[in-house]
Order: structure tokens, then C-alpha cells, then sequence
């Protein structure tokens, strides 16, 4: 499944498979300053709890849909 949002200049494109999720955003460099970003995987996750693991990811999906105006339909 892929769905692609823009808002403001910030574009951003989710694309689902069985096993992983890709998450784009697309922002025009002057639009960053002061944007401090995030990483998935920044190395200091090991063994870190599955249930933890899946609320910060809720945390991402919910972020990126509210300021994107991201609209979540039922699946095919």
C-alpha cells in the first residue's frame, strides 16, 4: 500500500508491505531550520521491550498523519 500526503511544504509518502513500513518526508532545505528529526534506529535500541518498540512507532505514524492531514482509510 503506498499513500503519499502533502501540507505546507512538507510531503510525505508511507509505503506498507507484509513485513515493514517506509515512511519519506520531503522537506525543501530552506523549510528545516530548527527541524531536529529522528532515527528509527540509532543504535542504542538493543533489547529494547516489543511493546516499547511498537508505542514509539505509534507515535511516529501519529505524528507524521496530524501534521500532514494524513487521512487513514480501511484496507483492500
Amino acid at each position: 500500500m503506498r499513500k503519499t500526503q502533502s501540507r505546507d511544504g512538507l510531503k510525505v509518502v508511507a509505503v506498507a508491505g507484509t513485513f515493514v513500513v517506509l515512511l519519506g518526508l520531503d522537506l525543501k532545505r530552506e523549510d528545516c531550520a530548527g527541524l531536529l528529526g529522528f532515527s528509527i534506529r540509532a543504535g542504542h535500541g538493543a533489547g529494547k521491550p516489543i511493546g516499547k518498540v511498537l508505542d514509539e512507532m505509534a507515535d511516529l505514524w501519529t505524528f507524521a498523519a496530524y501534521w500532514t492531514g494524513l487521512e487513514v482509510g480501511a484496507a483492500d
